[in-house]
């Protein structure tokens, strides 16, 4: 079994001037407790989308239990949880729906 997370050259660019994340390497074994720690604009947030495959990464790899998240299947996401510091969940949507969501 490989490590929870591994990251290879990861980056991330916005336009053609803000790099959010620049070429990171990171692993982190399963079972592990580790704290993504660093001051506010440094990626912390953007690295995380890209696990989750919320966000494409520029170039470089990201994976989430040995998965890339633009291509795991739902079997695999529903392994894995993330809460953002800021929810925008749409008002309109019954907890039903917002639980299928």
């Amino acid at each position: 079994m490989g490590p929870a997370i591994q990251i290879s050259g990861l980056t991330k660019t916005f336009g053609r001037q803000v790099v959010a994340v620049n070429a990171l390497d990171l692993q982190v074994q399963r079972g592990t407790v580790y704290g993504l720690i660093g001051r506010n604009g440094a990626g912390k947030t953007t690295t995380l989308r890209l696990l989750m495959g919320l966000l494409k990464p520029s170039s470089g790899t990201a994976l989430l239990l040995g998965q890339d998240f633009w291509r795991a299947s739902a079997q695999v996401r529903e392994q894995v949880g993330y809460v953002s510091q800021q929810l925008h969940l749409p008002e309109w949507m019954s907890l039903a729906e917002l639980n299928r969501y």
